[in-house]
């Protein structure tokens, strides 16, 4: 890869708001619309029919306590995020007073009425759905991030690959964990020779726990290793696994009538958190190789990192049969065939049936997820690199701040105009590192590289020289 890569900066647009403003009639209606809401959301509450206990389909009733979560859902959901936040703001106050009270703002000095029990009831009403408002908001704002990563329609069609997505996501926390017990280790006792045995027994532990075996200490390891990193480092990852537990959903899900679109929407609802959300920009992978720590856990756990890697591969090649198959036994299949092929990766046997060496990417193992959302494919990619620049962080023996190199490396991910490349580099550079060395096609066996030389030489045959990349807060390469 050339040595100074040409980094595409992007400006960032500001988005204008624009005001809404209602007339008294509208304001009135609007207020008749939170009433409604509130009345029926209050009381007992029904939508079409459960079959009952006899296998008919008479209505089963329900208390208010048990319908009022689903009467929140359905009506709150629309009126409340849609209408009523408009009502927080200042200006809307005299307007939906005067509404009720049937005056106009912009009279001078109006005659005031008499106060009846209806305009005080209606403003008490006003006042009480106001603090409504603000409180129930954020609850449904947040109540919708929380649907990215529950994947519905792949625990419900393929239950065991969203077991399996789980069990790689705990195995990853318990290697950051022990990953930062480790470097400390190391680091203190003035040596940069890894532990006597700590390879051996993490990858040990870390197979049984991705073949379903794993303890509940793998549960406190794994929330550890994540929380290890620093609240923010932490959030963003956990919210970039959410986003892939829903895009291996979507593909999963037979009734979407346009995945492209549902996959767009996932990618919205991924940046609509700018605080946890990786650019959807491309990352230039001479970081992986030219950052202050560049091979810290390559080189010293080169088997953990193949283990890490071969859980990379799994994750995109499920995806592989989801776009290139239709749903049926055939799918099924293939998805039987990617899961055998990633536990043959962990046997130590010869290639395929070894650890990938070098990390995998979209491009060369799920094309047909770039075909569908080149952007969902590039925030994948984005966090597999980040991942493994963290892993390099905490195994370097030559990392003197551990968490401020943290911080630094998450400044950098983060940036979405800092060392980013295009799409067509992104996929030329990731198929340059080989299909063969980075696992292998997902659907069909590879014996032999495709290329002329190894993943990594192929990378460097591009390159002219030059300083390459760093990363802002850190220090120089060691090259």
């Amino acid at each position: 890869m050339r040595g100074a890569s040409e980094k595409k900066r992007r400006t960032s647009l500001t988005s204008s708001l624009t005001v809404w403003s209602s007339s008294g009639s509208e304001a009135s209606s609007v207020m008749c619309g939170m009433a409604l809401t509130i009345g029926v959301g209050g009381g007992a509450f029904s939508m079409g029919t459960e079959t009952a206990s006899d296998g008919s389909d008479a209505p089963i009733s329900k208390t208010p306590a048990e319908n009022i979560p689903k009467a929140l859902n359905f009506l709150l959901h629309g009126a409340v995020r849609i209408i009523l936040p408009l009502l927080r703001r200042a200006w809307l106050l005299p307007r939906i007073t005067f509404a009720i009270m049937g005056l106009s703002p912009s009279s001078n000095n109006p005659p005031r009425p008499p106060r009846t029990d209806m305009s005080r009831g209606s403003t008490r009403m006003f006042l009480l759905l106001g603090a409504f408002t603000s409180w129930v908001t954020p609850s449904l704002e947040a109540q919708e991030h929380r649907r990215l990563g529950e994947a519905e329609a792949l625990r419900e069609q393929h239950p065991d690959v969203l077991e399996m997505l789980d069990r790689l996501d705990r195995a990853h926390g318990v290697l950051l964990h022990g990953l930062a017990t480790e470097g400390e280790a190391v680091r203190a006792s003035g040596s940069d020779l890894p532990t006597f045995g700590f390879e051996f027994d993490m990858v040990d532990r870390l197979t049984f726990l991705v073949q379903g075996e794993g303890t509940s200490q793998d549960v406190d390891d794994a929330d550890s290793g994540f929380d290890g990193l620093g609240p923010r480092a932490a959030e963003i990852i956990r919210w970039g696994q959410a986003f892939q537990r829903e895009i291996v959903s979507i593909l999963s899900d037979q009734e979407l009538p346009d995945p492209r679109a549902a996959l767009a929407e996932a990618v919205g609802m991924y940046r609509s958190r700018p605080e946890a959300a990786l650019t959807s920009e491309p990352k230039d992978m001479d970081i992986l190789y030219d950052h202050a720590y560049a091979f810290g856990f390559r080189t010293g756990y080169a088997d953990l990192d193949g283990f890490i890697w071969a859980g990379h591969w799994f994750r995109l090649a499920v995806t592989e049969p989801l776009t290139d198959i239709d749903p049926g036994v055939e799918r099924m299949g293939g998805i039987d065939t990617v899961t055998t092929r990633y536990f043959s990766k962990l046997t130590y046997g010869e290639p395929p049936e070894f650890f990938p060496s070098e990390i995998p990417l979209a491009p060369a193992i799920a094309p047909g997820l770039i075909w569908l959302s080149p952007e969902a494919a590039m925030i994948w990619d984005n966090l597999s690199l980040y991942l493994e620049v963290l892993s390099d962080v905490l195994a370097a023996p030559t990392t003197p701040d551990v968490p401020g190199a943290i911080t630094a490396t998450t400044d950098f991910f983060m940036d979405p105009e800092l060392a980013v490349t295009d799409q067509d580099e992104w996929e030329i550079m990731a198929l340059r590192h080989g299909i063969f060395f980075q696992g292998g096609y997902p659907l069909s066996v590879m014996t032999e590289s495709e290329l002329n030389v190894d993943g990594h030489a192929a990378h460097l045959s591009g390159g002219t020289g030059g300083p390459g990349l760093t990363i802002p807060g850190m220090p120089r390469s060691r090259n």
